[in-house]
């Protein structure tokens, strides 16, 4: 089956397409990416970090990704879970 074109697609399609990916975005933004430092510490973040940004400078370890949540107790809950 050959792919549609844009010009094909009717209106009640482009709309559906737009409302599904608008509601992907709005339900991944709630949440966000969490980590903890090497000090101990628990951060977020938007966006993934790379392991450069991961890197301490000062003590040469590095932040351990825990997760994406929607809260900081979440996240803590989830860190806490790791370390039994």
């Amino acid at each position: 089956m050959p792919k549609k074109s844009l010009i094909n697609f009717t209106g009640a399609e482009i709309a559906m397409w737009i409302l599904s990916h608008l509601n992907k975005l709005k339900r991944h933004a709630a949440h966000l990416d969490w980590y903890e430092s090497c000090t101990g510490e628990k951060f977020s973040t938007d966006r993934e970090l790379t392991y450069a940004e991961m890197s301490c400078n000062v003590c040469g370890d590095s932040d351990i990704y825990i997760g994406e949540f929607e809260t900081e107790e979440e996240a803590i809950k989830a860190a806490e879970e790791d370390l039994k």
